[in-house]
């Protein structure tokens, strides 16, 4: 015959794991995903703007569609002043947003035109249900399908990309 403390430990364990049982019943937060698809629906923070992005292992720097770059002093900083072009979610019209942010860095790079060098912002983005910090180069890219490119130096601490994937989960974040 179990002890007294036996059948006292057993009742415990029972009453643990049927209280785990119906926690498990509840629908549970949508955790963030460590492996993304190739192609994810991101936000713009605070603006809360969505676009469309290409999660793209073969670049390393993360690529922002900018339109109407103009660069600035501002304090004795190179700033530079952008257009980023959204649809109205209402009527699908194609909007300018405006920015400004201070030039991180100049990025060069080879293209068909020779030796380019484009701005580098920090941005905060969300995806998942996670705001990110992110370093983009700004160029214009109307004629891509995508207006982000996620880099690798952004890929890295975001998480892995599956390329039978896309749109793992949609950005949930609040400003």
């Amino acid at each position: 015959m179990p002890s007294p403390v036996l059948r006292l430990l057993a009742l415990g364990l029972f009453a643990f794991t049927g209280t785990c049982a119906v926690a498990a019943d509840e629908p549970a937060p949508s955790a963030q995903p460590t492996t993304w698809g190739w192609a994810e629906t991101i936000k713009l923070m605070p603006e809360e703007t969505a676009l469309k992005a290409r999660l793209d292992t073969g670049a390393q720097t993360s690529t922002m569609d900018a339109r109407n770059i103009v660069r600035i002093k501002k304090n004795n900083e190179r700033w530079v002043q952008y257009d980023v072009m959204v649809a109205d979610p209402a009527t699908g019209k194609e909007l300018r947003l405006p920015f400004e942010r201070k030039i991180e860095r100049v990025l060069k790079f080879h293209s068909a035109n020779g030796v380019e060098r484009s701005p580098v912002v920090l941005m905060d983005v969300c995806l998942g249900n996670k705001v990110y910090r992110e370093q983009f180069s700004l160029r214009d890219r109307q004629a891509q399908e995508y207006p982000v490119l996620l880099g690798r130096r952004s890929l890295e601490h975001m998480g892995s990309v599956d390329s039978s994937k896309t749109q793992t989960l949609a950005p949930s974040c609040k400003p």
